[in-house]
């Protein structure tokens, strides 16, 4: 393998979480179903491995998921010619070059084999080594929680008494009351979570289908949005057949750096379009001076209501600017801009600050950015979307945003 295996810590709020939604829902049913079919009896017995035989697949897939990691690409990796490396970007972080479908995750601070999202539920990116387990996990959870919310239903039907007699239940006869509330929460617990990754379960069987990344997928739509002679072709779509077993035979054997293309296409073709892209991103990014610092602790609410609620998502990096800084911004996302501080050096050129201070700020932070002169053609290395958000816009995508962006400062 040429990736590297990081173990992920389970003391963190996103495997701590899972683990107890798991122990809630699976004491739950276990109680149900030996409160109805008890062990002595062989419907008994079936039923209860059955539904301990799916729960020990989720905790092993999970752990396998969180441990194993995404596959980490060594530090400072550079492919094989001097030539390669003009087809493939470069990571400052790493100190090395990204190989394709590569990218870097800005929570483990490493760049990701074939990098999908990084999944706070286990506390690791989801990429080309732990692709299959993260697979399972997603497959077996609504499996489980169907089974679990049938045998509570069940449950309920036969022994929960009518509302207007829950406080004389209580009182009279609190075990069964504390069953009955326990099994409704029990229930309550299996269809969130079974609906809530269910439906991430049917996007990663869409990617796996098509093989291709949540990250892959914002990149391919702007690729068919920019301007082009000719259309752009996903090259690792292979045919839906072809597909799976191209994920799965990778994912059990693969390197995380080589990858079957299909025919009309070579192994840099994904790579020289994000190239493009980030050409055609640093063409347009902009400048600003702070006129405005923002809080740690407010996230954009002393803006106001609406900056705070169009905030990006909790995973997404935050920097906190201060009155006088500048910042070099690419991308925006509602009343909120991306980029990272620099400084300007004698020559009035801008650089970046050590260490990097990069990620979203509010837009109401900025002046105009007409008052900013910049000469510097500093290149700036994106890498957005690892855990799932929105798809932002570049700051520059239209006269109208410009127009927003000056009207609102």
């Amino acid at each position: 393998m040429c990736c590297k295996t990081r173990s992920n810590s389970v003391v963190h709020y996103g495997p701590i979480t899972a683990l107890v939604l798991i122990a809630v829902i699976t004491v739950s049913t276990v109680f149900c179903i030996d409160n109805m079919m008890p062990m002595k009896t062989s419907t008994g017995m079936v039923v209860m491995a059955q539904f301990l035989g799916i729960v020990f697949g989720i905790l092993l897939s999970f752990f396998l998921a969180l441990y194993k990691g995404g596959g980490e690409i060594p530090l400072g990796w550079h492919p094989k010619t001097k030539e390669e490396e003009k087809s493939l970007q470069f990571c400052k972080i790493c100190d090395g070059f990204k190989p394709p479908r590569s990218h870097h995750d800005h929570v483990s601070g490493h760049c990701i084999a074939k990098m999908d999202h990084y999944c706070p539920w286990i506390n690791s990116a989801v990429g080309n080594r732990n692709h299959g387990e993260f697979l399972a996990f997603v497959t077996l959870v609504p499996l489980g929680c169907m089974y679990a919310t049938g045998i509570q239903l069940v449950w309920l039907w036969h022994f929960m008494v009518p509302p207007k007699q829950w406080r004389q239940l209580a009182f009279y006869n609190p075990d069964h009351f504390n069953a009955m509330v326990y099994t409704i929460f029990g229930a309550a617990c299996s269809v969130a979570v079974g609906i809530a990754v269910g439906a991430l379960g049917i996007f990663q069987w869409m990617g796996v289908l098509s093989n291709m990344t949540q990250i892959e997928e914002w990149i391919v739509e702007k690729a068919e949005a920019r301007p082009r002679v000719e259309p752009f072709i996903f090259p690792y779509n292979l045919g839906r057949v072809a597909n799976v077993g191209e994920v799965f035979q990778r994912w059990y054997s693969g390197d995380g750096i080589e990858w079957t293309v299909r025919e009309g296409a070579h192994k840099y073709t994904f790579t020289e379009e994000q190239l493009a892209q980030k050409a055609l991103k640093r063409a347009k990014t902009k400048t600003f001076k702070i006129a405005v610092g923002n809080s740690r602790w407010f996230r954009g609410f002393e803006f106001g209501f609406w900056v705070w609620w169009s905030s990006p998502w909790p995973l997404e990096p935050r920097i906190v600017v201060k009155t006088g800084e500048y910042v070099k911004a690419w991308t925006y996302s509602g009343d909120w801009l991306y980029g990272e501080v620099v400084t300007m050096t004698a020559d009035n050129k801008f650089t970046s600050v050590k260490p990097r201070k990069r990620g979203w700020f509010p837009e109401p932070c900025i002046v105009d950015e007409d008052d900013v002169s910049d000469d510097s053609d500093d290149e700036i290395v994106t890498d957005f979307g690892c855990t799932g958000a929105t798809d932002p816009g570049s700051i520059l995508d239209n006269d109208t945003r410009q127009g927003e962006t000056k009207k609102k400062i």
